[in-house]
């Protein structure tokens, strides 16, 4: 398996984490290599960090995080400030790396109308020009202006993260389901699917979950589905492989063969990170 969601940090080390200042079991240290022995024992043969602080330079220490060694990494999805004065030069530095793969655009911590605002639309240019992958964590009323950025946009490579948050606890799926298939239909994006849980929220069923999986699996198809583990977010309610066995578990409920589990827990990950997975 790949694990495409993982996120790595130290106490002290300088970068706002807001989920980490929320949550005080979470404010130590997750690194690669605390999290290579829970990566081993569920199967995971490589995973994507992907940024958690709005911060170029943690994106520089994932770099670092990756020349330990600890862990196989296949890809590094950062962050970089659109107003920033050397973006196309950081970009470029990034690029000589081949675990560089895109930008995360975590859309709920930025000001209103920030994806709409001219320099995160030529950020977006910039990813498309450069073939680099636009990774967008949403809100399901922030999934309209997704929509229009990335249809204008055919090639850009993109990634809706954790699936853009089902309103799984309520059990409400309109107007999410609606936009999602809209997504799906209307543009090439691929769909990060992780543990559907919120943090500090109370836990999840699988007869929960098993409607907006099901929708998922219907609009974007297991092509064009990814999975992460969310550590260690995760593990404010689950040990680190079990998100991905409830997903099994609620994939093969779903009718999905061996096949298409496949290709959710590996193959497609393998294709959208191939520069690093081919050496796994």
């Amino acid at each position: 398996m790949i694990d495409s969601h993982l996120h790595c940090w130290t106490p002290g080390d300088g970068f706002l984490v807001r989920i980490r200042e929320r949550f005080e079991q979470l404010d130590q240290s997750f690194g690669l290599a605390e999290a290579a022995p829970l990566c081993r024992d569920a199967g995971v043969s490589g995973v994507v960090l992907v940024s958690s602080a709005q911060d170029a330079g943690e994106t520089d220490r994932l770099f670092a995080e990756a020349r330990s060694g600890a862990f196989p990494v296949v890809g590094i999805v950062g962050f970089l400030d659109p107003a920033i004065g050397d973006l196309e030069e950081r970009l470029d530095r990034w690029m000589e790396n081949p675990l560089f793969v895109g930008l995360r655009l975590p859309l709920p911590v930025m000001p209103v109308g920030w994806l709409e605002a001219a320099r995160t639309q030529a950020l977006l240019d910039q990813l498309a020009r450069r073939r680099l992958i636009a990774e967008i964590l949403a809100l399901p009323e922030q999934l309209p202006e997704v929509l229009v950025s990335l249809q204008r946009r055919p090639g850009l490579g993109a990634i809706i993260d954790h699936a853009a948050n089902p309103p799984v606890a309520t059990g409400a799926p309109h107007p999410w389901a609606d936009w999602m298939e809209r997504v799906a239909r209307e543009t090439s994006a691929v769909c990060k699917i992780c543990d559907f849980q919120q943090a500090g929220e109370a836990d999840l069923t699988d007869d929960a979950i098993l409607p907006f999986l099901r929708h998922l699996l219907e609009v974007f198809g297991p092509e064009r589905l990814i999975s992460g583990s969310n550590w260690p977010v995760s593990s404010l309610h689950s040990g680190y492989g079990d998100s991905f066995a409830r997903l099994d578990r609620l994939l093969r409920r779903l009718g999905l063969d061996a096949h298409g589990r496949a290709a959710v827990f590996d193959d497609n990950a393998r294709a959208l990170f191939s520069a690093a997975a081919k050496a796994l």
